[in-house]
């Protein structure tokens, strides 16, 4: 269907102000994706998570991506065919009224939660439950869910502009 997903085979509107819009990537691509949209003078970012590792004689910490297929970029319209024409990008997330717009909040939220280090792993989308904001910490001023699972209180992201949630793991 190219690189649009609502199938009318023409470009969705995008304002002409710049705003952030979710991109689906090729797997393992969300870091040369994010390289060329920033080389074309986009502002552009694939929130990382950092993950402990064991190998047989070492263990190491590593980054991988929050949500895995995603990237963040923020564009206009006069900027669109730059973005559509990036290597390594899969269909643009939409609906039926065009481009899923990625809100400055839920932007800021997404750079906090990957500043603060903590292993985030991706989750199947929680829509609703007991919504809670964190007062101290790396993740003050976020609003998680807080549920109960197999006995433990877990705590979980979700991100409704792309309907994608993510646990965080407290170490």
């Amino acid at each position: 269907m190219g690189i649009l997903e609502n199938g009318s085979g023409r470009l969705p509107e995008v304002t002409q102000t710049p705003a952030w819009y979710a991109l689906r990537v090729v797997n393992n691509h969300d870091k040369q994706v994010v390289k060329a949209l920033c080389m074309k003078g986009l502002e552009a970012f694939s929130p990382q998570r950092f993950v402990r590792r064991q190998w047989v004689d070492r263990v190491r910490t590593i980054q991988m991506p929050i949500f895995p297929g995603y990237v963040f970029c923020r564009f206009s319209a006069r900027e669109q065919v730059l973005v559509l024409r990036t290597s390594g990008l899969l269909p643009i997330k939409s609906h039926e009224l065009g481009l899923i717009v990625v809100p400055e909040t839920e932007v800021a939220e997404l750079q906090k939660l990957a500043q603060a280090r903590v292993d985030a792993q991706p989750i199947d989308y929680v829509e609703s439950g007991n919504l809670k904001v964190i007062q101290t910490g790396p993740l003050s001023g976020l609003q998680l869910f807080v549920r109960e699972h197999n006995g433990a209180t877990e705590f979980v992201k979700s991100f409704h502009s792309f309907r994608q949630s993510c646990l965080i793991i407290s170490s």
